[in-house]
């Protein structure tokens, strides 16, 4: 017998402003309490997926900072999501 499939849960969605600012689910943290918050927001499930999002002029070191302490956790499934350019 086949099982139900389970809505995918939505994605836990890391921002980083053009200062640097870092916020998980629109709530501002540090580098340092990152890990927690995500852990927090995911119940501690490793595999659930996490959207990371960058201003378009902050530097690409920022976003691999977050990433690596994200990766040393144990969370993989990160995708970087960028906004559609502006049409004109």
């Amino acid at each position: 017998q086949a099982r139900p499939l389970e809505e995918p849960k939505p994605p836990i969605v890391i921002s980083i402003n053009k200062d640097g600012g870092l916020f998980v689910d629109q709530q501002q943290t540090s580098l340092g309490e990152l890990p927690a918050l995500v852990d927090r927001a995911s119940a501690g499930d490793h595999e659930h997926r996490i959207h990371l999002r960058a201003d378009r002029g902050l530097s690409y070191g920022r976003v691999i900072e977050a990433m690596g302490v994200l990766t040393e956790v144990g969370y993989g499934r990160i995708a970087l999501v960028s906004e559609a350019p502006d049409k004109h």
